[in-house]
């Protein structure tokens, strides 16, 4: 009928149509009204399911949202707070309230972590996590201490999916973060039955360490889906933009604090806005972040060094200061002057030049001829990052030409000093 229709409109209104143009036009109008017609079947179709889904949600107490399937979120501690008691209150319980002890609590594990963890970075030394917060009656219930913040951020922000949430809660990207979280291990006595520790009786609530991490991990991605619905684009590159301002504030100050923003910025880049449903690679904001983070990318190795070693200073108990010997004048002119240029280009302020040993060791070329290549002395070089006194134990090198230079030595760690 309403092809008729169309035909006849067509013929009372005239027109150098063909009848191939004709045919073809009433073609495509029948495509459109089929389309049509499925699309109104799907979404029915879409609609049921999204429905079945937030029955579910609701079933299992948690808010429902366009189809994301929150029953198969599990909270672990959900119907629990008369078994924890009143500890779970004040570690778990997170409103959204960042002046509350609960959430002191919070950062205090989290930075704990953080900061015992980023000075390892770049090694192949593991961080095997031993603080297990303990629970229920008995005080045999235990779980990580990571799971402090990770659990009460992610839920306050899915009890309430708002911007400033959502800012607390992106904190728990870091331990996504493959260079920041590689070599962190929980250790236990039995991962496999989640046997935490056999003397004290300690268990996980879980089965396993796995199904800990499974239930972790749905509900934290059942979040992070919720956050591309309900935070605007423009929004997370700006939250994105200041962490990586932070990250180049903690190489001018020293901060330690502020060192995660650069991991925390690469995580919220490549999960968060490369992945938003509004994402535009030509948008300002993107733009802004594509531009902060090449930098990063451009300087990667130097800031990425500096960062641990000023996350390393800030974590590490100062040493004493060695005791020095007396050396030449010759000796001792040309090493200041060669300490002063590898402070500067290190970004410290040089203080002075510890000289360990007065007669150089000689290093010969260990094929034929066995010529001399050069000639080198320990030394300690004192320096000021951030207020604070570093030293780093250092090879002063003098070649068979006479050029002289420091060279770090082997193994050695930019290290706080009690400076005297």
């Amino acid at each position: 009928m309403i092809a008729k229709t169309l035909v006849v409109s067509m013929f009372l209104l005239g027109g150098a149509v063909s009848a191939n143009a004709q045919f073809g036009s009433l073609k495509g109008l029948a495509k459109k009204a089929k389309d049509a017609a499925k699309d109104k079947v799907e979404q029915k179709v879409e609609n049921t399911k999204n429905n079945a889904v937030n029955q579910a949600s609701e079933a299992a107490g948690l808010p429902s949202d366009n189809g994301h399937d929150a029953s198969k979120v599990v909270w672990r501690w959900k119907g629990k707070e008369s078994e924890l008691g009143e500890e779970w209150a004040n570690n778990f319980v997170f409103n959204g309230d960042r002046k509350s002890s609960a959430y002191k609590v919070q950062v205090g594990a989290h930075m704990k972590i953080f900061n015992e963890i980023l000075p390892k970075l770049g090694s192949t030394t593991a961080y095997g996590l031993l603080d297990y917060v303990t629970f229920g009656p008995n005080k045999k219930t235990a779980v990580p201490i990571d799971e402090v913040p990770r659990y009460a951020w992610t839920k306050a922000f899915v009890d309430n999916p708002t911007l400033d949430n959502f800012k607390v809660f992106a904190m728990v990207l870091l331990y996504n973060s493959p260079t920041y979280m590689v070599y962190l291990e929980y250790l236990m006595n039995d991962k496999s039955t989640g046997v935490v520790n056999s003397q004290k009786g300690w268990m996980l609530p879980w089965p396993s360490e796995s199904a800990m991490r499974s239930e972790r991990d749905a509900r934290e991605d059942y979040a992070f889906e919720l956050a591309k619905k309900k935070i605007a684009l423009k929004d997370i590159c700006e939250y994105t933009c200041m962490q990586y301002q932070r990250a180049e504030a903690a190489l001018e100050q020293g901060s330690a604090s502020l060192a995660h923003g650069y991991f925390l910025a690469e995580e919220l880049k490549k999960h968060m806005i490369e992945e938003h449903p509004d994402y535009n690679a030509s948008a300002d904001c993107v733009r802004q972040v594509n531009l902060l983070a090449s930098k990063w990318e451009a300087n990667n190795r130097e800031m990425y060094r500096n960062m641990i070693d000023i996350c390393g200073v800030n974590n590490m108990k100062p040493v004493d200061m060695p005791k020095g010997v007396n050396v030449s004048a010759d000796i001792k002119s040309n090493g200041d002057a060669a300490a002063k240029k590898w402070a500067q280009a290190a970004n410290l302020e040089y203080v002075k030049t510890i000289y360990l040993e007065s007669k150089w060791h000689e290093f010969k070329n260990p094929k034929y001829p066995y010529n001399v290549t050069h000639h080198a002395l320990k030394t300690a070089v004192i320096g000021k990052k951030g207020g604070k006194y570093v030293m780093m134990n250092m090879d002063l090198q003098k070649t068979v030409k006479g050029q002289w230079g420091m060279s770090v030595g082997l193994g050695a760690k930019l290290t706080p000093v009690n400076y005297k």
